[in-house]
């Protein structure tokens, strides 16, 4: 009996060490180790029952000047924002990640190029309260067959879309017409 309880303790404090070791503790998200492992879980299944598979990835515009600006607090406070808004705008996605500083991805269902670039919308109008972002696509078959490249091709969208963006829509807080200092900021 000792012997299965000991065993039983030993079990959820590994698997205890595991979830921390594969979250981001400021959003709560996984980081970027823990995104790469349930994506490429997700990817696996996909595959194999022949089901949608893509990715959004952004990051955020103007973040460094929040830090630089606001200070820390507020760039932390920030990120857990926009943790929110992505969990909320995409509940049933695989897996919702923050890879480093103000980057994000979110593996989920995506079958076509119009309803990635409709999720993509979704986001970016569901951050522009808090933060500009970028979001940037990717499907499984039309951008690669493993995560590593669907991964590439979303942040490459996501670079091309920040750049053809207006520059007046690249803010890091707020909207335009507030009395925020960095209102209009890039």
């Amino acid at each position: 009996w000792l012997g299965r309880v000991g065993r039983a303790a030993f079990t959820d404090a590994t698997r205890a060490r595991l979830r921390i070791a594969h979250t981001d503790s400021l959003t709560g998200l996984r980081n970027r180790p823990g995104f790469e492992q349930g994506a490429a879980r997700a990817l696996e299944i996909a595959k194999l029952e022949d089901r949608p598979f893509g990715l959004l990835a952004f990051d955020l515009d103007g973040f460094k000047q929040v830090n630089d600006l606001q200070g820390h607090a507020a760039g932390d406070e920030l990120l857990r924002q926009v943790a929110d808004v992505t969990i909320e705008t995409f509940p049933l996605a695989h897996t919702t990640g923050r890879l480093g500083g103000d980057e994000f991805v979110v593996a989920l269902e995506l079958d076509s190029a119009e309803h990635a670039q409709n999720c993509a919308d979704a986001l970016e109008d569901a951050l522009r309260p808090h933060v500009g972002a970028s979001v940037g696509w990717s499907l499984l078959l039309d951008d690669g067959f493993d995560l590593e490249p669907l991964m590439q091709a979303a942040d490459q969208r996501s670079y091309r879309a920040k750049l053809q963006r207006p520059r007046t829509d690249q803010r890091p807080l707020g909207d335009a017409a507030s009395d925020d200092p960095l209102a209009g900021a890039a």
